[in-house]
């Protein structure tokens, strides 16, 4: 069981840190006078683009941000658990669910904003939209565990099978791979 909660908790834990990067990643905002939507400059979208999409969705920057706070916050508070030797494992697994409800809540409404978003793309940018975030999706398949515990789909036989893609860094002076080391 120690070992399907450290699962659940590396799980939780990355999905919620690529959240957190798409969401965070963005234009030098020093540099910006206007506030631009979280994606245009990876999808190179119009002022027009910029502007329908800021109608269309206009409360999202101040919903996600919310709902990645409340995600810090049941993370601190899972963190300040594992560090008490003496936490219940019922407070532990409760925990554990509250930050899956809130990593669950902005997922959600992350991807609410991006079935918003693709309504006001040409299909070149739906199509690059698309391909950003299946890459992400498939990035989270949690590999590593599967195979460091020899489980699942992960590592075939020492061979990577997300080597051929983008965020692998085996074979590219960068070291083993996430998905492996």
């Amino acid at each position: 069981m120690k070992n399907l909660t450290t699962l659940v908790i590396l799980i939780v834990a990355l999905a919620s840190g690529i959240v957190s990067f798409l969401y965070a990643r963005g234009p030098d905002t020093a540099a910006t006078t206007r506030r631009r939507p979280p994606m245009s400059h990876l999808l190179d979208l119009s002022a027009e683009q910029e502007s329908a999409i800021g109608k269309a969705d206009p409360n999202f920057r101040g919903e996600a941000g919310e709902l990645a706070m409340k995600l810090d916050a049941e993370q601190d508070r899972l963190a300040e658990l594992l560090e008490d030797s003496g936490a219940a494992r019922e407070t532990v697994m409760a925990q554990v669910e509250k930050m899956m409800l809130a990593h669950n809540a902005l997922e959600r409404r992350v991807a609410e904003h991006i079935m918003e978003v693709r309504q006001h793309l040409s299909p070149q940018q739906r199509a690059r939209l698309m391909g950003l975030m299946s890459e992400r999706v498939r990035a989270t398949r949690n590999r590593m565990q599967r195979c460091r515990w020899g489980w699942g789909d992960g590592c075939r036989n020492g061979k990577c099978p997300a080597a051929d893609r983008r965020g692998c860094l085996r074979g590219k002076g960068g070291g083993p791979c996430m998905c492996c080391s």
